[in-house]
């Protein structure tokens, strides 16, 4: 029995596992192991991104948060300070550096898009309604292409959803993109232009400092380019002193007296009342009041701080560009480049009697004299001329031969101050010719 035990041969009947089955599941084994390594790698790099990601709104946020403002009127900011509108640039100018280097986040990349827009269009508008002098060409054309950029390539951004749509634009990047256009269309029919003076019409100066050589607004502002004319032809202006000088940050300027600044020998008290508005009725203003800026060497009108009407008689020789005083003053000329311009800056350069008496300006009974000049100029004779020919209205006996054309003029001819001395020749260096070579 023993024998026999020891002896038995296996089972042939036990189950075998099949070769082709055993080659499936080891397959499966493998699929199964490439999976899950897969999806945890692939977890692993979202989680990676997503980390970047978040690292890069934060990064975001910390730029905005330099520049947040709280105002209810922000919207306007860029049209009261220039410091506002330089950070308003400031601000563009690190959006779009941000931008270049997150265009790869769909995400970050719309947002930016659209904020950056956003800020483009705040400066357009606010200037618009501030009437601002700057350029906004560009800035609409940079706004255009951002938000043609979120239309085109990010078309699941949230701006470009139909469930936001508004009228017939469709979504709000549309609706953005027809507001700019509409604002195009107005400012380039309504928006200030350079206006040039007529060029028939000019006026001279004659000065002690040096003639004054003046071209006319007489389209812009054709009532006070009349009234100046008028002046000019009566007589009106010889004699008259260029007496005050005002030099601040958004107004500059040389002001020009009327009648009562050609007394000889002016007391103090004359003096004093100089400042006082001219006797006569003010006018009113033109358009080219609103049309014309007051850039350096235009000519303008004056008036007391509050009142809406120039001045009868006196006005302003704008020596530095004067952005308070536009929409308030009335433009009606201006200087001709060249030797009047310098004639202008010589008149500026002048002392005023504040620096000589600093206490003048807390001085309640002479404080009128603190931006006179120490010396005023004095217009000796003004000259209209049309086409080139001298006016007929001026008295021929009380003009000069070199008077009675434009180009016959002998400039600077009444100028009292001589000309600086022309620089000595530079010393020869040390040495001599033999220096040299």
């Amino acid at each position: 029995m023993a024998d026999t035990a020891s002896t038995a041969k296996p089972d042939e009947h036990a189950p075998t596992l099949d070769p082709a089955l055993a080659r499936k599941v080891r397959r499966v084994a493998w699929i199964a192991a490439a999976a899950l390594v897969a999806g945890t790698a692939w977890f692993v790099f979202r989680a990676v991104n997503d980390t970047k990601s978040a690292e890069r709104w934060e990064a975001l946020d910390r730029v905005e948060r330099r520049y947040f403002d709280d105002s209810t009127r922000s919207w306007l900011l860029p049209t009261t300070s220039p410091v506002d509108a330089r950070s308003r640039d400031e601000h563009v100018r690190e959006l779009e550096e941000f931008l270049a280097k997150s265009e790869d986040d769909d995400a970050l990349a719309a947002h930016l898009h659209a904020r950056i827009a956003e800020l483009l269009l705040t400066q357009v508008f606010g200037l618009t309604a501030g009437g601002s002098r700057e350029p906004l060409a560009p800035r609409m054309d940079a706004a255009k292409r951002h938000l043609e950029t979120l239309r085109d390539r990010y078309p699941d951004a949230q701006v470009n959803w139909s469930a936001f749509a508004r009228g017939r634009a469709g979504s709000v990047v549309r609706l953005a993109l027809d507001t700019l256009e509409q604002n195009r269309r107005w400012y380039d029919k309504y928006g200030l232009k350079s206006v040039e003076p007529d060029a028939d019409n000019v006026v001279v100066l004659r000065t002690t400092e040096g003639d004054l050589v003046l071209r006319l607004y007489a389209t812009a502002s054709p009532a006070a380019a009349k009234a100046f004319l008028d002046l000019v032809c009566s007589g009106g202006l010889d004699g008259v002193r260029i007496f005050e000088r005002r030099d601040d940050t958004d107004e500059s300027w040389v002001r020009v007296g009327d009648a009562r600044t050609k007394k000889a020998d002016p007391t103090e008290q004359d003096r004093i009342a100089w400042a006082d508005a001219s006797p006569g009725e003010s006018r009113n203003a033109d358009v080219g009041r609103y049309r014309v800026l007051h850039t350096k060497g235009v000519v303008t009108s004056w008036h007391a701080p509050g009142e809406p009407n120039d001045d009868a008689q006196q006005f302003l020789f704008v020596t530095k560009d004067s952005p308070g005083l536009d929409f308030v003053h009335t433009p009606f000329a201006r200087v001709v480049d060249g030797p009047s311009m310098a004639t202008l800056e010589r008149i500026a350069a002048r002392d005023t009697q504040v620096k000589a008496t600093p206490d003048l300006r807390t001085d309640p009974k002479r404080s009128a004299l603190a931006d006179q000049l120490v010396t005023p100029v004095v217009i000796k004779k003004a000259l209209a001329y049309e086409k080139g020919a001298l006016r007929a209205c001026h008295d021929a006996s009380k003009v000069d031969a070199d008077e009675k054309s434009l180009d016959g003029l002998v400039a600077d001819r009444l100028r009292e101050t001589p000309p600086a001395p022309p620089a000595p020749p530079a010393a020869p260096p040390a040495g001599g010719d033999a220096a040299m070579k």
